[in-house]
């Protein structure tokens, strides 16, 4: 119940979200029309199940192999080093614009000041 409240607010505020993406899509889109309005509970349920089938497996097959434990942790290290380092870059090149403005400004006040 509370995931169709919520649909409503979301459509109404125009945020895009993993349900808009999907309905979006041709070949969901087909699926979500013919759920009906358990359409959102539907998409939960599926998201729950898929992840969940996918963690237990990921954990059965790192616990009896070792050499896969290795290869998921490598790639799990991996994968968080580039998404730090993209959000980081992001958010320096961001910070460092904003001083260049605050920057500026301050130049442009004195200016006009003297």
């Amino acid at each position: 119940m509370f995931v169709c409240i919520g649909l409503k607010f979301l459509r109404d505020g125009e945020y895009d979200y993993l349900f808009a993406y999907f309905e979006r899509r041709e070949w969901s889109n087909k699926l979500i029309v013919s759920m009906g309005k358990w359409a959102p509970m539907g998409l939960m349920g599926f998201h729950f199940a898929f992840f969940t089938i996918t963690h237990w497996t990921v954990a059965l097959i790192t616990f009896y192999s070792t050499k896969a434990q290795i290869i998921f942790l490598i790639i799990w290290i991996m994968f968080s080093l580039n998404v730090t380092e993209k959000y980081y870059s992001a958010f320096f090149k961001f910070t460092k614009n904003v001083r260049l403005q605050q920057l500026l400004g301050d130049i442009t006040l004195q200016a006009h000041l003297s």
